[in-house]
């Protein structure tokens, strides 16, 4: 990834992780929607986003997990002109957190249009250890373009 993209994706990936970590915190999700890019916002209420991002409260995520971790990013890639995926997980115990993120470019602003969150299953290769994994794979078999996998929210058993 270059120099460039690398610093786009952990600045996009960790103000979104500090900006979820604090509507946790607070119970507000009010700014964490309205930072999003308008189609966002349209299909989620605060209270819908609350519901939506149960399973990181009520899971192992911390919110000083936002700022303490760094992101593993594993796949940046551009979906179109305005949209971008960002693929990657976050290392927190017991299991990392896996994110697949889509952005949308917003007049010049890159705001969130969707996420997936989930528990890495046990065993899951590292995508750097030269192992393949594929979007499909990253995607619980959903093609990552797919529009029924933007903005769903699922835990894997392990």
């Amino acid at each position: 990834m270059a120099q460039d993209n690398s610093r786009l994706a952990l600045t996009l990936v960790r103000t979104l992780f500090v900006a979820v970590g604090q509507a946790i915190e607070t119970g507000n999700y009010s700014v964490l929607r309205d930072l999003a890019a308008p189609d966002f916002r349209r299909r989620y209420s605060q209270t819908g986003l609350e519901t939506a991002l149960a399973p990181l409260r009520d899971g192992a995520f911390r919110p000083q997990d936002a700022v303490l971790l760094v992101p593993a990013i594993s796949s940046f890639r551009r979906e179109s002109d305005d949209k971008l995926r960002i693929v990657g997980s976050l290392a927190i115990a017991p299991a990392p957190l896996r994110f697949d993120l889509l952005f949308q470019d917003v007049a010049g602003s890159w705001q969130l249009l969707g996420f997936q969150f989930s528990p890495e299953p046990a065993g899951t290769p590292d995508p750097d250890d030269g192992a393949e994994e594929t979007a499909r794979d990253r995607t619980n078999g959903a093609h990552p373009g797919h529009r029924s996998d933007v903005g769903e929210h699922r835990r894997r058993k392990p």
